[in-house]
């Protein structure tokens, strides 16, 4: 059972997630994962809610590793934000390997109406992708930005 607290003046009733943000920064793209639910088509950063007793490192690692099939390294924590009643952990990946897949529970979830798909969507499309929550476009622009002028 989750309880509704305050958190940095927002009231909080659902269990906190942690998300990560995997940059090919060679080819300029960005890893999300494309939805239809509900009758809605957007993009989400791949992650997902934080266990009892883990800490949202560790469950960035492993929500990545479930979703995308990705074994990653986080470099650091870049944001933390209050969507949609919860708060949320962004962490930048340092490092990815394995093969892009994606995992359980999405795979067996997936029918006409409720559709996952990885994709690695170009930076400068973030906002064509309908990724959400918004905050996470300028996000994904600027550590774009960042690591792809750091490779040059």
């Amino acid at each position: 059972m989750i309880m509704t607290m305050q958190y940095s003046g927002h009231f909080i009733s659902k269990k906190p997630r942690a998300v990560g943000l995997l940059i090919d920064a060679s080819a300029g793209r960005v890893l999300l994962i494309r939805r239809h639910a509900h009758g809605q088509d957007y993009s989400t950063l791949p992650g997902g809610k934080i266990e009892a007793g883990e800490s949202p490192e560790e469950a960035c690692i492993r929500e990545v590793r479930e979703e995308t099939g990705l074994r990653v390294g986080l470099k650091q924590k870049i944001l933390e934000i209050v969507n949609l009643g919860r708060v949320e952990h962004y962490f930048l990946v340092d490092h990815y390997q394995g093969s892009l897949a994606l995992g359980e529970p999405e795979a067996s979830k997936q029918n006409s109406e409720n559709t996952y798909t990885l994709q690695w969507v170009p930076i400068d499309q973030v906002d064509s992708a309908n990724l959400l929550p918004v905050q996470a476009r300028s996000l994904v622009r600027d550590y774009g930005a960042k690591l792809t002028s750091a490779r040059q």
